[in-house]
């Protein structure tokens, strides 16, 4: 089961496989679409804050 991140404005994919043939269920479905809309407010959120200069970390 493969699913777009941010269908809007696609940004990638991320997909769940199962070793044997396997229907996804109404659950699992919906966990899928939860971690994608997560990820996507995550995304938004991490494109708002400013840039950080990687050489100044600790």
């Amino acid at each position: 089961m493969v699913r777009a991140i941010r269908i809007s404005d696609p940004l990638g994919a991320i997909g769940a496989y199962w070793s044997t043939p396997h229907r996804a269920t109404s659950e699992e479905i919906e966990l899928l679409e939860i971690f994608d809309r997560h990820y996507s407010s995550c995304d938004r959120q991490r494109s708002t804050l400013p840039e950080t200069d990687e050489s100044k970390r600790p």
